[in-house]
């Protein structure tokens, strides 16, 4: 598909990327607290995940019990069940690179319960058997392949002619649907802490040729999973990201703005920081005192930053001093969170 851009389109398109590109952007490394609050169980068993079963149970726990214990009638070779597997292991390999949890895996888990009366088992039970102190219970839900026959017109060059024409082209839609949930139990009442679903599709459409083979269904439900773990290990760990502080550009075109910025791009933080403290001083610039306050956060000072931003919103309300301000506090919010998941 092309893109038709008008001339005044264009031009914006310039400036606004010319404007953008001369920002000075500084990158962080920052480490995030965990969505769900795992502080008081950092040892977690990791049950197999569950797929469609023809045990009669609907009870998610109740299913996931019985497979422990060898109790349900399953042929274990099917994709559902290879998507299950694939899914549990992936799981537990990328909790264990957190470094944040001791794990306990499903033969752990039936190791420690050997001997236990069925008729009772449980999270508690689990939890008390174990050692752990949450269950991480998971289940695929749908997975279905649906396949669609089409037909559209297109125009072909005729090789004896050299003339276009039109013909008929038969095509298959070819849609992947997966979805999976899990759920963390805390071992010592078995409260449900937190539920969370995922679901994704992916449609491909290939000329029914006889010549071309969509990509494999289980394939397409691995990569969909591949994505999720990551989302699934930041519900459940503290994880560092890159992200990126964007200084203010300086309206008032002062020279030592110029320098500071120039430092900036060298890394020497602390020299930034102190000239553009005395330009905010001498000179009451915004751009300077805002500036000062996120060279203040890149090294490690986030009061010192939010004291020096309020003085700037104070003196004058400027957006970007307000804006870099609810983002600080944001990361306040998550500081202390992140000590309290890393204590």
């Amino acid at each position: 598909m092309k893109l038709k851009t008008s001339g005044i389109g264009l031009l914006l398109t310039v400036i606004v990327f010319g404007a953008t590109s001369c920002a000075t952007y500084i990158p962080v490394q920052v480490t995030k607290p965990a969505e769900i609050n795992m502080t008081d169980a950092r040892k977690i068993a990791v049950l197999d995940f569950d797929y469609p079963r023809q045990v009669a149970t609907t009870d998610l726990l109740e299913v996931i019990f019985l497979s422990l214990l060898g109790d349900s009638n399953e042929n274990n070779n099917t994709p559902q069940a290879r998507i299950a597997d694939y899914t549990t292991q992936s799981l537990l390999e990328a909790l264990k690179n957190t470094g944040y949890f001791e794990l306990v895996d499903s033969r752990g888990v039936v190791r420690a319960l050997a001997g236990a009366d069925k008729s009772s088992i449980n999270a508690v039970q689990v939890g008390q058997k174990a050692g752990v102190k949450a269950i991480v219970v998971g289940k695929i839900g749908e997975m279905v392949r649906r396949e669609v026959l089409k037909t559209r017109v297109e125009q072909i060059k005729d090789t004896n002619t050299g003339v276009m024409i039109k013909v008929d082209v038969m095509y298959r839609v070819i849609t992947d649907a997966l979805a999976l949930s899990y759920r963390v139990l805390d071992t010592s009442n078995g409260v449900i802490l937190a539920t969370k679903t995922f679901s994704d599709t992916r449609t491909q459409e290939i000329v029914d040729n006889g010549k071309t083979e969509p990509l494999a269904f289980g394939d397409q439900c691995k990569d969909m999973v591949n994505g999720w773990i990551p989302q699934i290990t930041r519900q459940l760990a503290p994880y560092t990201v890159t992200e990126y502080r964007t200084l203010m550009n300086d309206k008032a075109k002062d020279p030592d703005m110029k320098v500071a910025d120039e430092l900036v791009k060298k890394s020497s933080y602390a020299k930034a920081l102190a000239l553009f403290l005395q330009v905010w001083e001498s000179t009451g610039n915004p751009a300077a005192g805002v500036n000062a306050a996120i060279m203040y956060d890149v090294t490690g000072d986030m009061d010192q930053a939010l004291s020096l931003l309020q003085t700037v919103i104070d003196k004058s309300p400027n957006p970007t001093a307000i804006e870099e301000m609810d983002r600080l506090k944001r990361a306040k919010a998550d500081a202390q969170r992140l000590a309290e998941q890393t204590k």
